[in-house]
């Protein structure tokens, strides 16, 4: 449960540090 709830805040702090072009990238 702890780690699920770490895992969904790394998540949503990946989606804003990371902008879309890296995410493209990583596609």
């Amino acid at each position: 449960m702890l780690v699920s709830l770490s895992t969904n805040c790394l998540m949503l702090i990946w989606s804003v540090f990371m902008p879309k072009s890296s995410r493209k990238s990583l596609n």
